[in-house]
């Protein structure tokens, strides 16, 4: 009986003990804490924190906590790009440290449950009575919306809706009409199902195609809960109260991708990591390495964390160009390939993808505005609501493209017999070689116009949609361009770019033996010039448009602009020297053939381009126009671009008029009040390429040596003020001034991680691998 005893124990404390293991080892930690006690600037977070995990998929789990709202948002930045928001009230006679309310989040698990991801952890709350509500279970751009349009500031709704799109309404309305077992069928997946279970309340959501479902348990720890129509209220005896947040989704997870950088960047890692001399900057540089980590998967790179968290072919492209130099080859052809795949029938671009949730928006949105509409409705229809909707209204990603598959072209470290193979892949019996074609013909044609009649009315222009031009490049906010049709940074960059990169291929594809003769592209206008040997002379051409942008000063007319901008914001008089005259490209052109003359820093990803795949350019017209642009980077914000203590602000309007002024302030997102991480690193960047061109090159470079020290110069007070910021890192930042000094802030939108900033890191490796070289 005593050795049964015995064996009995063993056994069971053996399985409890295995149980208590699995316990542990399944509790996950933060990869990244934002902010963080002596690395980010505490007041800048004072009412943000966010946490990044990564669940048992090795998919992104972002939580962020907005304490002026009280927001809590679960980003899943899986296939389907989802969220589960919700927001905490507290009552307000509470004694809270600056009334508000500040949440700590432990004991994060994740694991597989049939076909549902499981994500869980415990809500640590410093009162002992909550109130949540708002609760919202769908796509990333359902919760964006949400806020954007301030709906989480408003009082509690019902518990099963928070928002429901007008759309939704409009078509459930024509579907009760046309198909009532259908309408049925799906009415009630507008509204989440709320259901008591023990000790806490789970609600779930399930799309109107049902193959998505996300669901949401939270139960109460220590205390007890009530369910009213407009909130789940959770009590507890004693602080703090513990809720166990549950969440589900049969979402499909993504591929992680294992090799992100490579050889080279690894060993500058190891050798940065060790000399860095404070714990800040190391903890830093190693956020910047793990958010590479977080954003780029094998079938997506997400543009940022949290509101992006799905592919964006713009933010893919320039990634592949700025890390050129650090990413792994095979990064460079997933990225291409990513690409290819989503490029639409006429060879454009997908700027951005819709999914789950948010694609039944959008296809619900083409259905009520389509013919579509006069015919019966069935299954079929509803079952098609949620397939992936591309976006295709910019225009800068098409002529990207061909930049980023020449530099593919020319990596050294995949074999012509790996890039042959790549080329012979296919997508609906229509190989990768065919599809990047269809981009080069598209490309082809939207210059050719220009070509032909040399005149800018026929340049590169933006889509016209509802009764005005689309701010259809980089700064795609409403006022990105002043209202401009012409577009400065596709017109003078990409398509001289684009088209250089075009030749190239076809020369690399004859000399490969890739047969490119299909009989669709030889009845192309870009086989023909091509054959005719045409290309090269179109080139030249766009190689000069840059005159149809240029912006001339002289004294008197800064002289007068400045004084009244000074003026407009306010501050005090200074000693500024101002300069003779000033030169720089203007943001765009209107209908009527006017420059734009807004002060911009687009210009600074020519010279990046140009050190990867133009120095068969001419080197002096290159060095001049690098010296007027440069110097704009170091002039004092308001009559050039720089702010100390801040950096780069992306553009200065000083040289506009009142009216823009106005519209930025309303819109501030490219505007004057906005440092881009991106255009900084570009501008840094480029610096580093022309004093690495102009210390190695003799021949071209030789008359130019001279001014080697002004662009050190230059480089390290833009580094330096971007450092001095304490927001280098970010995706954008602002500033304000007070008694006439500037002071760094964070912005309000910006994203916690972002491709594009990842470019920090290829910035601290050329600096790297100039100074092993002792050029800088």
């Amino acid at each position: 009986m005593f050795k049964r005893f015995i064996h009995f124990l063993f056994v069971n404390l053996g399985f409890l003990f295995c149980l208590l293991i699995f316990c542990v080892a399944n509790t996950i930690k933060p990869l990244i804490s934002i902010p963080e006690k002596y690395v980010d600037d505490l007041d800048a977070y004072k009412d943000y924190s966010t946490l990044f995990f990564k669940d048992c998929n090795e998919n992104v789990v972002q939580i962020y906590y907005d304490a002026l709202s009280g927001r809590v948002v679960n980003l899943l930045a899986n296939s389907m790009n989802e969220s589960v928001g919700f927001t905490l009230k507290t009552q307000k006679k509470l004694n809270l440290p600056e009334g508000k309310l500040y949440p700590k989040i432990t004991q994060a698990k994740s694991y597989k449950h049939g076909n549902y991801t499981v994500f869980e952890y415990i809500l640590v709350l410093n009162t002992n009575r909550i109130e949540v509500g708002h609760f919202l279970l769908s796509s990333m751009r359902f919760e964006r919306d949400f806020q954007y349009s301030k709906l989480h500031l408003q009082p509690f709704k019902s518990i099963r809706y928070s928002f429901i799109p007008q759309e939704f309404h409009e078509f459930m309305k024509l579907v009760k009409e046309k198909n009532l077992n259908i309408y049925n069928e799906i009415y009630n997946t507008l509204f989440i199902d709320v259901k008591k279970i023990n000790n806490g309340v789970l609600l779930s959501q399930t799309s109107i195609t049902k193959n998505n479902e996300i669901k949401l348990s939270m139960i109460i720890e220590n205390g007890s809960l009530k369910v009213d129509t407009d909130k789940v209220v959770f009590y507890s005896s004693k602080q703090p109260i513990l809720i166990r947040v549950i969440i589900e989704t049969n979402a499909k997870p993504l591929t992680p991708k294992k090799r992100i950088f490579n050889d080279s960047f690894w060993k500058f890692y190891e050798d940065h990591k060790n000399n860095l001399k404070s714990l800040r900057d190391k903890k830093l540089f190693e956020r910047q390495v793990k958010g590479a980590e977080l954003l780029v998967t094998k079938e997506k790179l997400f543009a940022g964390l949290p509101n992006f968290a799905t592919y964006f072919g713009r933010d893919s492209l320039m990634f592949a160009i700025i890390m050129n130099e650090i990413i792994d080859p095979y990064l460079l052809q997933d990225i291409i390939e990513m690409v290819i795949l989503k490029l639409n029938d006429r060879g454009e671009v997908s700027h951005e993808e819709s999914l789950g949730f948010q694609a039944i928006r959008e296809n619900i949105q083409k259905y009520l505005n389509s013919e579509e509409i006069k015919k019966p409705l069935d299954y079929n229809l509803i079952n098609s609501l949620d397939k992936t909707v591309e976006n295709y209204v910019m225009i800068d990603d098409d002529f990207q493209l061909p930049v980023v598959f020449r530099l593919y072209l020319e990596n050294r470290f995949i074999s012509d017999k790996e890039k042959i193979e790549f080329l012979k892949r296919e997508k609906n019996n229509e190989s990768y070689l065919e599809l990047i074609l269809r981009n080069f013909s598209f490309v082809f044609d939207k210059a050719l116009p220009y070509y032909l009649s040399g005149n800018p009315d026929d340049l590169v222009k933006f889509p016209f949609i509802n009764g005005s031009y689309v701010s259809a490049s980089w700064r795609d906010s409403g006022f990105g361009y002043c209202g401009g049709s012409y577009p400065m940074d596709v017109n003078v960059i990409w398509v001289p770019y684009s088209l250089k990169s075009i030749n190239y291929a076809l020369k690399k594809f004859s000399e490969l033996n890739i047969n490119y003769e299909y009989h669709w592209f030889k009845e192309t206008n870009l086989y023909k010039y091509y054959k005719e040997g045409k290309v090269d002379d179109v080139i030249k051409v766009w190689e000069k448009t840059g005159k149809y942008f240029a912006v001339s000063l002289n004294h008197d007319e800064i002289k007068e602009k400045f004084n009244l901008k000074e003026s407009y914001l306010g501050l005090m008089e200074q000693n500024f020297i101002i300069p003779l005259s000033l030169k720089f490209l203007g943001i765009s052109r209107d209908d009527h053939g006017n420059v734009i003359p807004l002060m911009n820093t687009d210009l600074g990803i020519k010279f990046v381009c140009f050190a990867l795949i133009g120095k068969d350019s001419d080197f002096s017209e290159y060095f001049k126009e690098a010296l007027d642009f440069y110097s704009l980077t170091v002039l004092p914000y308001p009559l050039g671009l720089f702010i100390d203590n801040v950096g780069v602000v992306c553009c200065n309007d000083t040289y506009t008029n009142v009216e823009i002024w106005k519209e930025f302030e309303k819109d501030t997102y490219h505007s004057p009040k906005a440092v881009w991480g991106r255009e900084v690193n570009i501008i840094l960047l480029g610096l580093l390429d022309l004093i690495e061109i102009l210390s190695e090159e003799e021949d071209n470079a030789k008359h130019f040596k001279q001014i080697i020290p002004l662009y050190k110069n230059y480089f390290y007070t833009i580094y330096n003020a971007v450092e001095k910021s304490g927001l280098k890192n970010s995706e954008l930042w602002s500033y304000e001034f007070e008694n006439n000094n500037a002071k760094a802030i964070r912005y309000h939108t910006s994203s916690d991680i972002q491709l594009w900033n990842l470019s920090s890191l290829a910035v601290e490796y050329k600096i790297y691998k100039l100074k092993k070289k002792g050029i800088l």
